[in-house]
């Protein structure tokens, strides 16, 4: 940010946006006590940094503390898939289940340039109150009490959802695809852009 600004390149109102997560009690040993703890508080400390660098140009630093999602880094975190699974199944029972991109597009189009902004007493946007609303947080617990290896993967959870997110963001199982139109190197070949 300091080179763009010496180079006069920056519009008036300039705003960057640093995603992090924070979670719920349940996921504080692996996110607010551990590694990721730290690199998400020196993150704190940047964003402090670019809006002081950036005062003079009304510009801002926000940090934008999401919700879980389903990402590649997350299927690998400690516990944190068998949290997902509950959490997936509780939110959408509820109607609040957010896809990935869907997230996005409520932290964009509602909250950081639309009227529904939830700010936390340190100025960060906080798109993930729909997740630790206590009593999402009470059904997650409760249910995450109940998931074991025989039912995982069942309807009590929210694996198939999880699942299929996963898969999505490699390319499979995405709705609307039609398995039966094959793709041959010719057509790859033939492809304009």
């Amino acid at each position: 940010m300091e080179a763009l600004k010496e180079a006069d390149v920056l519009a008036d109102g300039v705003q960057t946006v640093n995603y992090s997560y924070l979670g719920s009690d349940i996921n504080k040993p692996y996110y607010g006590d551990g590694t990721l703890g730290r690199a998400k508080a020196d993150c704190e400390v940047k964003a402090d940094n670019i809006n002081d660098l950036l005062a003079d140009i009304n510009g801002k630093a926000t940090i934008v503390v999401a919700t879980a999602v389903t990402t590649k880094a997350s299927s690998v975190i400690p516990f944190f898939p068998v949290y997902c699974m509950g959490l997936y199944r509780v939110m959408t029972d509820n109607g609040t289940h957010e896809t990935p991109i869907m997230h996005q597009d409520r932290i964009y189009r509602d909250m950081l340039y639309g009227n529904n902004s939830e700010y936390d007493e340190k100025g960060r946007l906080r798109p993930d109150s729909w997740e630790l609303n206590p009593d999402v947080q009470a059904a997650t617990e409760a249910l995450i009490e109940k998931i074991n290896g025989d039912n995982f993967n069942s309807d009590l959870t929210g694996y198939d959802v999880f699942m299929k997110e996963y898969k999505n963001l490699n390319g499979f199982d995405v709705d609307g695809y039609e398995e039966d139109n094959d793709v041959t190197i010719e057509d790859l070949i033939a492809l304009e852009y």
